[in-house]
């Protein structure tokens, strides 16, 4: 039964609902008014007017009409004084010719308001369109280009009367207005520009609209070979001319009012004449402009080919923009707002009022310039009198709630930016001030970020410089902008400790002569005005290394001669080119081109100019030389001995205005004749083995090398070891491939990490995979054209702290080391093996193979042991982390839900959306993934320490800052893919697919779990101060220990036990709630520590949804929801996914088949790339081959298992064993094998046959010389006996009778002695003598009296021989 009380109820219920369904702000005493169509009677007449569907139109009054309005205006004239009425006359007088001037068509209204300085030109007779005579109502335009905003693109904007250009439909509310939306997405929050925002309306006097709102777009012409843009309007494609009109427009307007305009009052015509010359300057350097542009494309209304006025827009924004001196505006969309009224201003009646109307309006122009890749914003200010409408609660223009705003808004929850005084009330302050040279007018760049130009005012603040890099070896020319600077103020820049003096250029702008640095990555830079007392402006700037920064100046390689080319010694003719206007737009200057040397010892490193290759020619931009021709000047002493390699410079000749560098190049043909006077024509091989031998004497740096960072075995393993190790820049299979100094390589790889001595892994895989050796490597043939493996460097390519001392400068010191000693033995030598002597390739035998975790999809998770789970939670994690003294590490990811599916509905799942990254002290890396429409340049937004990077330049491809290196693949150019490579060797890539982040985290065997004796295996987040315990890693990769079982670890040291598969609900659940859940970082856990991530970077899809504490995940799907079988089918999931599980969930989820592709394809290149990088290999180490040596196989010969079999060449002879086997790590015994030229080899065995029968012959006549030498010994020693016996025999009897001599006969004794008488002869005979056997009888003659001489004389001739027949007797004396 119906009664009163439901029917009012049911009134109500309706009336609620459809309240809800009017714009946001609308209120419900309004919904009930629109219900019922109560109407507003103050506001009656204006709807009438404004909102009505048949707007009136604005016509110019004809002659009578106009004559009756003076006449009623001319009879109120009388309620007024003198004053007054003379100021109303004047007023008729100036709105008749107002409309005299309506009806010419080259009006141009800047002139009589004196707007040429600040505005472009506008109106009907620069082929503008206007918005329809009402307020409320948009027009939408096609813009004819690409505009990049915010990070999204458009080809289209809405024009609003109120002051704002719109890439989506506002939500008209009421103010006051915050923006972005903070109730984004459930309301609008549209992408809009506006210059001034705020209600307004188009003002009238009488049916005459002196308001209104012009717009167009303007764009360059198609120019063919042999066509150039004319100043002929006739001849532009229909485009407007200016200066013609312009300046009838003046004359006409001189002639009306000749006291006013007494001069030419059209600066564009003399903008135009300042472009046309600027335009025959570039002619004569570059020729004739061409670009790529929509064919057929004529003037019309709306849309205007218009070059010209393009390259005063673009003088514009390069004289107030530092860094936009390579901008070039190839498209732009000007909309004026023309003489707007606020929100709610009377309708003016009487024609006296026109002045005073007129000059009571705002007039503002906003221009969007383009190149499709760059967009510059400039807003206009040409007259600003009020601030605030009647709907914001504003009294006569001001006031109010709130007063108009001015700012970017990118729309969808992206962010804002406000113009000074915006929403402050004092808006009209825009037109007085301006951050560029111009009052009123201001310039921000706005394709990615919202930068302003210019200057500013504020005591202190950030700096700018242009560009943001610089090579390391400096005296490029810097601008730098920041504070406003005074013609008084004295301006100085610190490079961190390096100070240098600046030259004031304007207000906005000076510019700095960068230091030389030896090192690489972000400096610090302070900006003073006041000399150098204070540094209040801050910035930071990149110092490139060499190899890496862009070559301003191009050394120009010849391909038909290879000998002209400029690291070849015996070069004719060398060739350069720079780009002349990047040093001076003055093309009558003068250029000195000059050759600066480095060079370093062991202690110390000198960068010296060497000489002058040319001096004050023009700059024309190209140059060419015969260094035969070359005149040097050797300003130093002996370079030739040490300055091999350096730079090329251009510079002015008159004055230090920064110069341009090239690469570093070598210089043999600089110092060939040198090397040839003091070498001879063999300099190369002395050159190379005078290296060879200095080298030899320093530290054996591979020592370090072998055991820091061994080669991986395999491809698959350097691929997957992200963080120890990253590819050459210049031999990536990614990226460049030309390798020049590793051919016949497909990816060379080098150590991050320096060792501590500075030196450098590197290694290099064959197209198989394979590890390449020097060792293989073979000194015959084209081996160095095919062949060249990776080689050690004793200096690190990107330097090592402390950077400023040899070898650890970046670039410089792996140059003179490394490169510079290939070239000199390998290239000019021949003789490449004295460098790999010196260079030998590591092996792999004490590599370790990282461990890997993968957290992908929606998210699914792969941890480092294997265990395969699916963790839909939302929020922050800890992804992965370790507490550890020598690496205390943190990961952590952001999960939200994606966006509703098709059916409309939110998905019960969660993806990755950021990711931040620290280690120990290191910069803190943020990784956020871009809303839908952000994503057509740049896929991810990268923040180090808060500040934005960007990776799509070569240069930047690779930066490093505290602790940690990012590298972006070289091909990769939306930022997709990024490799966070930590100082510990943790290495973390970041894919970006669909709105969604996969991160792979590898760790180096050192995080691996090791627990020593009376150590604990507890949580390293549980354990009790004090106890000793082994550090782990935990999160939700698990526990990097090898063992399964416990990788779901909790902080509290719980341990979830699981198994594979886990792809159930309750399995899922399971884990959610008793394992991931338990990483969420909320504030209930302080040993989980802080969030990395800044709050001002808000969840990428629905904030509002990522808030909300009831979020209830869908397990594990059992079956397809019935909203979402009108979309797909079971059978379309299960042919789709062929069966994975993982790929079934997020296809059932979300009804993206892509994402679901995606998640398929991504594991199984992770499982793959696991399973073969992460196994351990064991590795015998190559064997060494000699000359003539085949080795079968080439490579992939030195993995355990391996069998090499050795053979020959055919002019060749073996020797060795031919056959070796790798097994444990450890080759077969043997020995090695080498081989012998086989005339050699012939030659060898005659004369060893040769000489085996000689040495045969000759062992026996030795033999018998022995024996006949022995036997003649034996021969002599007996009759030696026969002798002496007989001497014996001799003596005896001699003796014998000299005792019988000596018997006294018995006779009477004489006076006189007679033996004095008695006369022996035998007392001289020798006793080897036998005595005589005849006997004569002695004569008695008195012998003379004895002596002690004689008697020893006597003596020593009998000794020798009886002591040499061993006799123990002695001679007697007499």
């Amino acid at each position: 039964m119906w009664t009163a009380r439901h029917a009012i109820a049911l009134l109500v219920v309706l009336t609620y609902a459809y309240s809800n369904i009017l714009p946001p702000g609308t209120t419900f005493s309004q919904s009930i008014k629109d219900i019922f169509r109560f109407q507003d009677s103050k506001k009656q007449d204006i709807e009438d007017v404004m909102c009505s569907e048949d707007p009136p139109e604005s016509r110019i009054p004809t002659r009578e009409e106009l004559l009756e309005l003076i006449r009623k205006s001319e009879q109120e004239d009388h309620k007024y004084d003198e004053h007054v009425r003379k100021k109303r006359q004047t007023s008729r007088i100036t709105y008749q010719e107002y409309l005299d001037n309506l009806g010419k068509a080259d009006y141009d209204v800047r002139i009589e308001e004196g707007w040429t300085e600040i505005l472009y030109p506008f109106g009907t007779w620069a082929m503008d369109k206007q918005l329809m005579g009402q307020a409320g109502r948009e027009t939408q335009t096609n813009l004819g280009f690409d505009c990049p905003f915010y990070g999204f693109r458009f080809n289209y904007t809405m024009v609003y009367p109120m002051g704002m250009i719109s890439f989506g439909l506002p939500p008209f509310s009421a103010p006051p207005w915050t923006f972005p939306n903070p109730s984004w997405p459930k309301q609008r929050d549209h992408s809009f520009i506006a210059p001034f925002y705020a209600d307004a309306m188009f003002q009238w006097i009488g049916n005459t609209k002196i308001s209104n709102v012009f717009f167009r777009s303007v764009h360059r012409p198609r120019l063919d070979d042999d066509e150039i843009y004319e100043r002929n309007s006739q001849l532009n494609y229909g485009a407007p001319n200016y200066a013609q009109a312009g300046a009838q427009s003046a004359a006409n307007q001189q002639y009306a009012n000749p006291s006013i305009y007494s001069q030419n009052l059209n600066p564009y015509s003399q903008n135009q004449q300042y472009n046309t010359q600027l335009l025959q300057q570039q002619q004569q350097i570059y020729g004739k402009r061409k670009k790529r542009q929509m064919p057929g494309r004529v003037s019309q209304p709306g849309m205007v080919v218009d070059p010209l006025l393009l390259d005063n827009i673009t003088r514009h924004i390069q004289d107030g923009y530092t860094g936009a001196n390579g901008f070039r505006a190839e498209h732009a969309f000007i909309a004026t707002w023309y003489r707007m009224a606020h929100g709610g201003a009377a309708r003016a009646l009487d024609v006296s009022q026109f002045e005073h109307v007129k000059d009571w309006q705002n007039t503002f122009q906003l221009v969007l310039a383009s190149d499709e890749i760059r967009t510059f914003a400039i807003f206009n200010y040409a007259r600003l009198n009020w601030t605030s409408s009647n709907e914001a609660g504003g009294l006569d223009g001001f006031g109010g709630k709130q007063a108009a705003m001015a700012g970017f808004n990118g729309g969808n929850g992206t962010g804002w930016y406000g113009m000074p005084y915006s929403g402050e009330g004092r808006l009209w302050k825009l037109g007085y001030f301006s951050n560029v040279l111009t009052p009123g007018r201001w310039i921000h760049r706005i394709d990615e970020l919202i930068i302003p130009a210019g200057c500013t005012n504020a005591s202190n603040g950030a700096m700018m410089t242009a560009p943001p890099w610089g090579p390391m070896h400096g005296g490029m020319a810097i601008n730098v902008s920041g504070p406003c600077l005074r013609p008084a103020d004295v301006v100085k820049v610190n490079f961190e400790n390096w100070q240098t003096s600046c030259v004031r250029l304007n207000r906005v702008r000076a510019r700095c002569i960068m230091p030389m640095f030896h090192k690489i990555g972000i400096v610090p830079i302070r900006m003073s005005r006041d000399g150098g007392q204070s540094f209040p402006f801050f910035g930071r700037f990149y110092v490139v290394n060499s190899e890496r920064a862009p070559a301003y100046v191009s050394l120009k390689d010849s391909v038909d001669n290879k000998t002209n080319r400029w690291y070849e010694p015996y070069a004719q003719e060398l060739a350069m080119t720079w780009q002349a206007m990047n040093l001076t737009w003055n093309s009558g200057a003068r250029v000195d081109i000059s050759l600066f040397g480095y060079w370093e010892d062991a202690d110390r490193s000198h960068f010296e100019r060497l000489d002058y290759l040319a001096r004050g020619i023009a700059n024309t931009g190209t140059y060419s030389f015969r260094p035969q021709q070359l005149t040097k000047q050797f300003l130093l002493r002996d370079a030739w001995q040490k300055f091999h390699f350096g730079f090329v410079q251009v510079a002015l000749a008159d004055t230090e205005d920064g110069v341009m560098w090239s690469k570093p190049t070598p210089f043999p043909w600089y110092h060939l004749n040198e090397w040839e006077h003091y070498y001879g024509q063999n300099w190369p091989i002395d050159m190379c083995v005078e290296w060879f031998e200095y080298d030899g004497k320093r530290n054996n740096f591979q020592i370090d090398l072998t055991t820091d960072f061994p080669c991986p075995c395999k491809l698959s393993q350097a691929l997957l070891d992200l963080g120890r190790f990253m590819p050459l820049m210049d031999c990536d299979k990614d990226g460049d491939t030309s390798c020049p100094f590793n051919k016949g390589a497909q990816h060379c790889i080098q150590s991050v990490q320096p060792t501590f001595s500075g030196s450098s892994q590197q290694c290099c895989y064959d197209y198989e995979g394979y590890l390449m050796f020097t060792d293989d490597w073979e000194p015959d043939g084209d081996y160095t054209t095919f062949f060249q493996p990776g080689t050690p460097a004793r200096a690190h390519r990107y330097g090592a702290a402390p950077y400023r001392l040899p070898p650890f400068i970046p670039t410089l010191s792996n140059y003179q080391l490394d490169l510079l000693p290939y070239r000199t033995c390998c290239k000019y030598a021949d003789h490449c093996e004295f460098y790999y002597w010196r260079r030998m390739t590591n092996g792999c035998q004490d590599y370790r193979a990282p461990a890997a975790g993968y957290m992908y999809g929606e998210p699914h998770v792969i941890t480092y042991d294997g265990i395969r789970y699916t963790m839909p939670g939302k929020g922050y994690y800890v992804l992965t982390m370790s507490d550890s003294p020598y690496h205390k590490l943190m990961v952590q990811v952001r999960l939200e839900q994606p966006d509703d599916t098709l059916w409309h509905a939110h998905v019960n799942a969660t993806v990755i959306t950021a990711v931040a990254v620290q280690e120990n002290d290191s910069s803190i890396v943020q990784v956020y993934a871009r809303k839908p429409m952000r994503r057509w340049r740049y896929r991810t937004d990268v923040y180090v320490d808060g500040s934005r990077r960007f990776f799509d330049k070569p240069h930047w491809k690779h930066q490093q800052f505290k602790h940690l290196d990012i590298r972006n693949p070289l091909q990769n150019m939306n930022q997709s893919e990024l490799v966070i490579m930590l100082k510990s060797g943790v290495g973390i890539r970041i894919f970006e697919g669909f709105g969604m982040l996969d991160v792979m985290v590898t760790l180096p065997p050192s995080y691996n779990t090791t627990c020593r004796q009376g150590e604990s295996m507890s949580s390293a987040l549980n354990s009790p101060l004090g106890q000793r315990r082994c550090y782990t890693t935990l999160g939700l990769l698990g526990v990097y220990d090898n063992d399964p079982a416990n990788d779901l670890t909790t902080p509290t040291g719980a341990v979830t036990r699981v198994s594979n598969p886990t792809t159930t609900a309750s399995t899922t659940q399971m884990i959610y709630e008793q394992f991931a859940s338990t990483w969420k970082i909320d504030g209930t856990n302080e040993k989980l520590g802080g969030l990395l991530f800044q709050d001002k970077y808000k969840p990428l899809y629905n904030p509002l949804l990522f808030a909300e504490a009831d979020y209830r995940p869908v397990y594990w799907p059992q079956t397809i929801d019935m909203n979402a079988s009108r979309v797909f089918t079971m059978e379309e999931v299960v042919s789709t996914c062929q069966n994975n599980p993982e790929c079934e969930y997020d296809y059932l989820l979300t009804g993206r088949k892509e994402i679901a592709l995606t998640t398929l394809r991504r594991q199984k290149q992770f499982i793959a790339l696991q399973k073969t990088g992460s196994k351990q290999l064991i590795s015998c180490g190559p064997l060494l081959k000699k000359e003539g040596v085949v080795k079968t196989p080439p490579a992939a010969n030195y993995l355990d298992g391996d069998k090499v079999v050795f053979s020959c060449k055919p002019k060749y002879y073996i020797h060795g064993d031919i056959e070796r086997v790798c097994r444990n790590g450890t080759w077969s015994p043997g020995w090695w094998a080498w081989c012998r030229d086989r005339n050699l080899e012939y030659a060898l065995k005659w004369m060893t046959a040769l000489l085996s029968i000689f040495g045969i012959s000759l062992i026996f006549v030795i033999f018998f010389c022995i024996l006949w030498n022995i036997r003649k010994k034996k021969q002599a020693a007996h009759a030696e006996r026969l002798q002496l016996k007989d001497e014996e025999e001799n003596l005896k009897k001699l003796e014998h009778d000299r005792i019988l001599a000596n018997i006294p006969e018995k006779t009477p004794l004489i006076e006189n002695d007679f033996r004095s008488n008695y006369n022996i002869s035998q007392t001289s005979r020798p006793l080897s003598q036998p005595a005589s056997t005849h006997y004569t009888p002695p004569s008695f003659v008195a012998p003379p009296a004895p002596t002690y001489e004689a008697a020893t004389s006597s003596r020593n001739q009998y000794e020798p021989t009886i002591r040499n027949m061993n006799m123990p007797f002695q001679t007697s004396q007499f």
